[in-house]
């Protein structure tokens, strides 16, 4: 590169840390978070992870690790790929067609209660199943 810089230690700069998130079980994140000024030349400020009614795994490791250090948290999926919308008990069609593998389906019975609890509170409190579950 015409600065001397390897691929590896531009991008951060290039894009900022959000273009780096560590993957994976909170023990790496700490070290790229421990390493990220020395091995990227920019240090690791978030991490961003799925996080719903659906998806809690975060909750084990990843978001009090998070708080520990400072980091930010941007989580995505909310709605569980539209899984906690209920959309999908009345349509296949949407992302679970067109996308596949990446989206939620009521494949546990864990997943079923947790639908249906969402939906049954949107009905009593008059509120879309999307606002039950992000509130």
């Amino acid at each position: 590169m015409a600065n001397g810089a390897s691929p590896a230690r531009s991008k951060p700069r290039a894009c900022g840390s959000a273009c780096q998130t560590p993957r994976g079980p909170a023990w790496r994140v700490s070290r790229a978070v421990t390493l990220g000024p020395q091995e990227l030349g920019a240090p690791i400020v978030g991490i961003q992870n799925e996080y719903s009614l659906v998806e809690r795994t975060a909750d084990r490791e990843l978001l009090p690790m998070a708080e520990s250090l400072g980091l930010g948290a941007a989580l995505w999926s909310p709605l569980g790929g539209g899984l906690l919308t209920g959309k999908y008990r009345r349509s296949a069609e949407g992302r679970l067609s067109d996308l596949g593998a990446v989206i939620h389906t009521e494949s546990t019975d864990q997943k079923t209660a947790v639908v249906d609890a969402v939906l049954a509170i949107a009905e009593e409190i008059g509120v879309t199943p999307a606002q039950v579950s992000v509130a």
